[in-house]
Order: C-alpha cells, then structure tokens, then sequence
C-alpha cells in the first residue's frame, strides 16, 4: 500500500476525474441533419407573413402554422435555389419539418407550390 504525498495526490485525483459522459447516436442528432422519416411531416399552405426566422403559414383548414426557420433551411423554387426573401404573402408552399418535443416546427426545406391550371376536356 502507498502512504504518504503520492497516496493523498492519488486519492485526489481519483475525486477530481468527471464521471464518463454519454455521446448520442447519430440518429438522434438533429444539428447533424439526420432526421428519421417517422419525425417529419410536410405541410401545404399560404404565406401570411415571413419576418426573417419565422414563418407562418395559413394550412388548408384556415390554421397559422409558425415555422422557426434556421440557416439549414433550405428554401427552392422547383429545383432552383432561392432566398427566404422571396417567399411573400399570398405565395402557397409546401414545407417540410420536424416537430421538436417542446412542439417548436422547424424547417427542413420549404418549396414553392405552383398551381396548375387544368384545361377542360373537350
């Protein structure tokens, strides 16, 4: 048995190690941009307001849908890239998110939804 210095340094030591902490998988990381298929859902509707980060958005069934938009959003125009700036009020869209556990919806992608028009049969 050590007795002394070392045995009191080594006592100390053993106190001051931090207990293992525990990493997350790669499936639960969100800020990796893994997302399951079970956790996101698309929305449909038409911009009501875009102020920067958050979007809102009026569905189908006349609710306001807020969206908190993050620098991963991507935002496209049929396979063209566009900015946030140019989703205006009036514009319908279709958006793809996640629900987080607090119940904040956060966008993966938001696409611009063009109506077409059908011609009659004839």
């Amino acid at each position: 048995m050590l007795s002394g210095p070392l045995a009191a340094l080594l006592v100390a030591f053993q106190v001051m190690t931090p207990y293992p902490r525990v990493r997350p998988t790669q499936k639960t990381t969100a800020a990796k941009g893994t997302y399951d298929e079970d956790l996101t859902a698309t929305f449909h509707g038409t911009v009501r307001t875009n102020q920067g980060k958050t979007l809102r958005i009026e569905d189908d069934d006349n609710k306001i849908l807020e969206f908190h938009c993050t620098h991963k959003t991507g935002y496209f125009d049929g396979d063209k890239k566009i900015k946030a700036s140019d989703l205006k009020p009036g514009v319908r869209v279709s958006v793809d998110s996640i629900q987080f556990p607090d119940g904040e919806l956060n966008p993966i992608n938001i696409h611009v939804v063009h109506e077409t028009t059908k011609k009659p049969a004839e």
